[in-house]
Parts: C-alpha cells; structure tokens; sequence
C-alpha cells in the first residue's frame, strides 16, 4: 500500500487537494502579502532614520540583515525601531506609548504602515475564504485526479475568484498610488519622510513583487484540451508525491498537452506514465479494451469514433495513420459508446 493511501485512511476529506491547493496554487496569495509587509517594513524603518538621523539614511536599506553596522549605539537603535514597526503593522493608529519600540516616539497618529499591511491582510484572507469556499463545493477528494484539475482550472472563470483578483490588483495599485502621494507630500503626512527617488529605490523589488503576484492571480491559462469534458473528471493521473509541493495543475498542464502532442505524433509512453497504464486505443478507433477512451478523447490525444465505413481502417498512431476530427476542431464532439 502505497504512502498516499495510508495517509488517505487517516486524513480523509480529500486532504492532499487541501495541502496542493494551500502550498501550490495560492503562491501568488503569499508572495503578494509578504512583498506588501517587506514594502511597508522597509519604508517605515528608513523614514523613521530619516526623521531622527537626517542626511542620506532614507535612502539605505536597514532591514538588510547583511549588512555591517560596526556603531553598536546605532545597532541599537535600529534594533528597536525595527521593533517598533513590527508593532505598528498591526495597528491603523498609534497612540502615545502604544509602542515598545522606538518607532515614532512623540508622534501619535494614523499609522499608513498598520494600514497597508492589515489591509493587504484582509485582501489576502477574502481571497483565501473565497478560495476555500469554491474547493469545499467541488466534489474533489484527489490532487490527482481530473476532478481537481477541473476545479482549478475553472476557478479562474468563476466570478467570485475574478472579483478578489481583480481586488488585488486594485489594492496594488491605489496602495503604490497612496505611497507615492505621501512622499510628494500631496496627501499631508508627519510620518513619511522619503522622497520619491529613495522611495523608489528601497522599493522597487517590491513593487514587483506585488504587481506580479496580483497579475498572475488575474491572468488565466487555460489547457488546449477539453479540460471540460465529463470523462476527463474521472481519471485518476500519475504524479509523482513530491509535486504535492512544487507542481501546480497549469504547469501539469503544460506536461498533459506535451505528452498529448507526442501521441499525436505515434509516440505514446509519455501519456502512458501519465495516465497509469498502456494505452491500446488506435487513432479514430473506440477500443473497449483502453479504460480511459473517454479521456484520451478528451485530451485529444486521440481522435473520437470514425464514420462506419472507416472503422475496419488500421489507424494506429504507431503506424502514422490518420485522424478523424469531424466538429472536435471546435471541441464540440460527442463521445461515442
């Protein structure tokens, strides 16, 4: 027995969907919070030295574990500003003595570092709930099966999922919007004290980041097969238990559509490791010995049933027969018993 189906005894509900799903298709969800609290960290510990020290320490990065501050009064000191922000991501208004840090020591007020982050926190966790919501409503219990891949795939296509994404990438741009403003001092602030040219600088990996991670969140990519297709729901694929963690359902896509176009070319052990077993069915042929006719169908690693009269034809792709499309150009064939 193999480790996937022990641990499907003791964890069921479809727990390695849950596990793909939290640490594989949302990556985007994660890299788009941490660039907002790296963001928000970098800028309030720089304008925080700006405001005490003056001169050129705006522009200087001082989260950048790395680097070498032989002045051990200063160490401090950064130390416990770096402590006070921490304190103030959670918090949209500061109060005097609020803070055990030494971040804004005497200046009370709005915190647009609280602000940005609990923000992009409430953005990320409606994401997720809407995310959670869709996966509970599936019927999938597989991270390997077509019912899962069908299920992140259409998500992209649900409307609920398009509007927190576009939700993202409206956070990301009125927050950057927001940031900038407060540095051109256009937006009255006691707190900001970076230009724009530091604050670009300190940011900008960032800010790309965040645009890139609320971008892919929006952006579909559809497989080029029938990934709609009933059949398709109920193969169970072979991957292998390390993509758990690494492999999302668009680039196992990408490995379907390879292992389907080499099929159509007469090579077929690709889509044979990935289907799980030998696959007997000829090119235009229904052959009730192949289980998943039906899937390779609508893969279109193999063309639906011929006309009557071409049915006695040897159509194997290992021989570089022909095809039968009929209307499957479009996608709308019919799968014949």
């Amino acid at each position: 027995m193999g480790c996937l189906t022990q641990l499907k005894y003791l964890l069921p509900f479809g727990w390695t969907c849950w596990v793909h799903f939290l640490m594989v298709e949302l990556r985007a969800v994660y890299l788009f919070y941490f660039s907002v609290k790296s963001f928000t960290t970098k800028i309030a510990v720089s304008a925080e030295m700006q405001r005490e020290v003056g001169g050129s320490s705006g522009s200087h990065d001082w989260t950048d574990e790395k680097s070498c501050i032989k002045d051990e009064e200063l160490n401090a000191r950064i130390h416990c500003i770096k402590r006070g922000v921490q304190e103030a991501l959670w918090k949209v208004y500061i109060n005097e003595g609020d803070l055990s840090g030494c971040y804004r020591e005497g200046v009370p007020g709005f915190s647009y570092v609280g602000a940005l982050h609990l923000s992009a926190l409430a953005v990320c966790f409606l994401f997720l709930f809407v995310g959670f919501c869709q996966l509970l409503g599936s019927n999938a219990s597989d991270w390997r099966s077509g019912e899962y891949l069908h299920f992140t795939w259409k998500l992209e296509h649900t409307p609920a999922y398009k509007m927190v994404a576009s939700l993202l990438v409206g956070y990301a741009f009125i927050s950057m919007v927001f940031v900038m403003l407060c540095s051109l001092n256009i937006v009255p602030n006691k707190h900001m004290m970076l230009d724009a040219q530091n604050l670009m600088l300190l940011g900008w990996s960032d800010m790309m980041g965040l645009i890139g991670a609320a971008y892919a969140m929006l952006s579909v990519h559809d497989p080029p097969f029938n990934w709609e297709d009933p059949q398709l729901l109920r193969q169970t694929f072979v991957r292998p238990l390390a993509g758990l963690l690494h492999q999302s359902n668009d680039q196992y896509g990408l490995t379907l559509d390879h292992a389907i176009l080499q099929a159509r070319l007469g090579n077929l052990q690709e889509l044979e490791t990935l289907v799980g077993h030998h696959v007997h069915t000829p090119f235009g042929m229904n052959d009730e010995r192949d289980p998943s006719f039906g899937t390779l169908v609508a893969l279109r690693a193999v063309d639906p049933p011929c006309p009557r009269e071409l049915e006695d034809l040897d159509l194997s792709p290992r021989k570089g027969g022909g095809c039968c499309w009929g209307s499957s150009r479009t996608g709308d064939f019919s799968l014949a018993a």
